[in-house]
């Protein structure tokens, strides 16, 4: 048995924090890209190596959902300098549904 001065339980973290700022339109652009429903699973599975979900356009960039299919720095963000070479290196070529003109709150 030990003994410890403070013990902090991070298990009820919610790791689909964001789903509610999605409209449905985007819940609906996420589940056709993952090929099936919106899950926590269904979305580490779909981290590709740029740490964003692949066949979702515009990118969405999910490091903390990549778990160990993409290192094991990247969900707890002690490896912030590979993460950014992997984002800023992301291909955004074949992204055509990019709008320069269009700005959207989260709120």
């Amino acid at each position: 048995m030990h003994g410890f001065d403070l013990v902090i339980d991070g298990s009820g973290a919610d790791a689909m924090w964001f789903v509610p700022l999605f409209t449905q339109h985007a819940l609906d652009l996420l589940e056709l890209g993952l090929g099936g429903p919106l899950t926590g699973e269904s979305l580490q599975d779909a981290i590709g190596h740029d740490l964003a979900i692949g066949d979702v356009h515009p990118k969405l960039f999910l490091p903390g959902l990549s778990g160990l299919t993409r290192g094991p720095g990247f969900p707890n963000l002690s490896c912030l300098g590979l993460l950014s070479d992997r984002v800023l290196g992301a291909d955004l070529s074949n992204d055509m549904t990019r709008r320069f003109d269009e700005y959207q709150s989260v709120r």
